[in-house]
C-alpha cells in the first residue's frame, strides 16, 4: 500500500486573536491500492475472477479547516 498524506496550515495572530487555516490532502498522487483478503479479494474457485482484488480504498480527498482562538 503506497499512501502519501499532506498537511498546510498558516496562523494569523493580532493582538489576542490568532486564526488559523489548514488544509488536509489525504491520497496526494491519487494512487490505486487494491484491498487484499480482507476485503476484496475473490476467494471462490468458481468465480472466473478467482485470485483478482476487486474493490481499491478510497481516492485522493481533502478536508479544510479554519480555527479562531481568542
Amino acid at each position: 500500500m503506497a499512501n502519501v498524506n499532506v498537511q498546510l496550515a498558516k496562523q494569523f495572530k493580532w493582538e489576542r486573536y490568532s486564526l488559523e487555516f489548514r488544509v488536509d490532502v489525504f491520497n496526494v498522487f491519487n494512487r490505486v491500492n487494491l484491498l487484499g483478503e480482507a476485503g476484496g479479494l475473490v476467494t471462490d474457485l468458481s468465480n472466473p475472477l478467482f485470485g483478482k482484488a476487486t474493490t481499491q480504498n478510497l481516492p485522493r480527498s481533502s478536508q479544510f479547516g479554519l480555527h479562531l482562538a481568542f
